[in-house]
This record gives structure tokens, sequence and C-alpha cells, in this order.
């Protein structure tokens, strides 16, 4: 068997730990501004509080557990197939200070989005993105839409009232029952329209649900 000369040994285990620190050392340069995630387990939380997040959600929020997010929302948003970019989306509220080039930061939505799906169960990623999640006029978070444009907890939402938030996800504003109630009322059934599809109402709820004025 051929064996490397001494020369070449040397230079070899001289090179290695000298690459091996560069490339430490870059990762650290690249993720010196990438946020912690350890916070996000306040957004699931397994009772309803109020928690702050000042740099990105403007204040407090009102955060309520997985239990509390009924199954009719659940399913609305469902229809939409967020499961899957869930985590990408957490990430993405988490840098909204970020001045990083667009590449740059979107490398870090991505990197930040394979460490959640490590961390959290869908469970805990659903509740923390519906905890978090605008609904526009600075309302952030399932409760406190519900709140605004209902007067009632989360976990009171009739069918169409849960399609309504789930169909203003999308676009906040574009989807407002405020500003565009004609484009509201018909992205709210849209997602009725999805949930039948789905299997998750049936033909007389859809119908009924379809009839009930937006607010």
């Amino acid at each position: 068997m051929t064996r490397l000369p001494w020369k070449a040994s040397f230079i070899a285990a001289s090179v290695v730990p000298i690459l091996v620190l560069m490339i430490a050392g870059g990762f650290a340069f690249w993720s010196r501004n990438i946020p912690e995630i350890a916070s996000l387990t306040d957004f699931a939380p397994d009772s309803p509080r109020q928690i702050s997040d000042e740099a990105c959600l403007s204040g407090s929020v009102t955060v309520i557990p997985y239990s509390q997010i009924p199954t009719l929302l659940r399913q609305a948003v469902s229809t939409e197939n967020r499961s899957a970019i869930i985590p990408l989306h957490i990430s993405r509220s988490l840098f909204c200070n970020s001045h990083d080039r667009l590449l740059e930061r979107e490398l870090k939505e991505m990197f930040i989005a394979k460490e959640l799906e490590h961390r959290f169960s869908r469970e805990q990623l659903f509740t923390i993105y519906m905890n978090r999640v605008c609904f526009g006029e600075s309302t952030m978070g399932v409760q406190s839409a519900a709140q605004r444009y209902f007067g009632k907890d989360a976990a009171a939402l009739t069918l169409p009232q849960a399609a309504l938030l789930a169909g203003m996800i999308r676009n906040p504003h574009l989807y407002s029952p405020d500003k565009h109630p004609g484009q509201a009322l018909q992205r709210r059934n849209e997602i009725l329209d999805a949930m039948f599809q789905q299997g998750n109402v049936s033909a007389a709820d859809l119908q009924a649900a379809k009839g009930e004025p937006l607010r």
C-alpha cells in the first residue's frame, strides 16, 4: 500500500484544521443576525396569556393554546395547504427588522424553518403560527382577530366566521371585511367551498354559512 510522503501528510494535517476554522468562522459570521427561536415556545402556551414581542408584533399579543383554536378554523386554514409552509411563514415573521440582502435573508429563513421543524411538533407550529399571523389593522393573532371582527373568543367562532379569518391570512388588506367587503365575502365563500370539497362541512351547512352576512 502506497503511503503519502511525510511532507504531504504534514500539509494535510495543517490545512484541514485551518479549513475547519474558516468554515466555522464563516458560518458564525453568516448566522450573526439569526433570531433566537426558543422564545417561540411562549406562542404555544398551555393557557391564554398576554406576551410581548416589541420587535416584530408591536406590543403585547393575546395567545391561546391549540385546544382553543376551533376545529372549524383549523380545517378552514388547511384548505390553503399551509401546513407544509407554516414553518417558513413563522421564520419570515422573525426577520421583521432584517437588513440582510434578499438572498442572504431567504437562506436564513429556510435555515430557521428547518430548525423549527426539528424543535416543534406540527401542533405547536400551527399554534405559534395562528398566534403570530396578521389579520390587518395591527391585529395580530387569531384571538385578537376574533375579538376585533366578531366580538368573541376564537373558540366560539362559527363556520362562516372561521372561513372569513382563514381567508384573510393570504392578504389581510385585500380581504378585509371593513375595507373590501365584497372581496372578503367572495374569499370567505371560496374557503367554504374548499371545506365542503374536503368533506369538512355538509351541503346544508355550506349553504347556511354562505347565507350569513360578513359580520
